[in-house]
């Protein structure tokens, strides 16, 4: 395992002492969509695919028949992203770094392409590692339960998750985390495994709905104005109507689209 600075990410595993450092620790193994971000990476990766390469677009259900990890990998192949502009449940990773703090490993579990999860867990540095699809494995459900079983046991590791596919892993971990779960995954949680901690989902308040359609991006849309201006047509009430409209979609359209609505639930 490749060491850091504190708390900084460390990719990659060895399996040198691996049981006297699971007497030491239970891991924390965290998963990255709709639990450690407000939306999923699948749903960005092809919004802005559609929105940048239509014609690459127009490739992905040629790549989903090869299935959903080969798809994920040409996606984020196909796109770039920053991971400072995500929506991220911060009042949870106040606890993560907590728990960092403290000298527990935390380790990223995701469904999503491998080399966004190391851009997510990098920007983040709280990560000692990462697990996630890597084009031919669709790391979710019961094949992430197993692959955690594998590598720390059965009751070897907690795991924090919001989704019905997360059920699957908290069978096998020691403790749950719910984060930021609906009342029904909620419910069937603390019913069936011995929850540690819950953050339940955040009440749809005005400053929520800010941030669901990241309002501090809008700023830059303003540039759509810039032709009006530049060709001496500020007077055009009907270029103006086009314009606004054109203003409406970037501001509204795009993160409604990303933001899943568990997010609001």
């Amino acid at each position: 395992m490749h060491s850091t600075s504190e708390c900084g990410l460390r990719v990659g595993f060895s399996t040198d002492n691996q049981g006297e450092r699971q007497l030491r620790q239970i891991p924390l193994i965290v998963d990255l969509d709709g639990t450690l971000i407000y939306t999923d990476m699948l749903h960005e990766s092809a919004f802005s695919v559609f929105k940048q390469s239509p014609l690459v677009a127009a490739k992905i259900p040629v790549w989903l028949k090869k299935g959903k990890a080969n798809l994920k990998k040409h996606l984020a192949e196909s796109t770039d992203f920053n991971p400072k502009t995500l929506p991220y449940n911060e009042e949870f990773i106040g606890w993560l770094k907590d728990e960092c703090a403290s000298g527990r490993k935390l380790i990223l579990c995701t469904a999503s392409d491998s080399s966004i999860a190391i851009k997510i867990a990098e920007h983040l540095g709280i990560f000692d590692g990462v697990i996630a699809s890597d084009g031919n494995v669709n790391v979710a459900g019961q094949r992430k339960a197993d692959i955690l079983v594998e590598r720390f046991g059965a009751s070897g590791f907690d795991y924090a998750g919001n989704s019905s596919d997360d059920l699957f892993v908290w069978e096998s971990a020691r403790h749950a985390i719910v984060v930021n779960a609906t009342a029904r995954i909620a419910k069937k949680a603390n019913e069936c495994f011995e929850v540690e901690k819950v953050f339940h989902p955040r009440q749809t308040t005005p400053l929520v709905w800010l941030q669901v359609l990241r309002a501090h991006h809008w700023l830059k849309n303003l540039l759509v104005f810039i032709p009006l201006f530049a060709a001496h047509e500020i007077f055009n009430l009907q270029n103006w109507s086009i314009l606004i409209i054109a203003l409406i979609c970037f501001c509204f359209v795009h993160p409604l689209y990303t933001s899943p609505m568990t997010f609001l639930i």
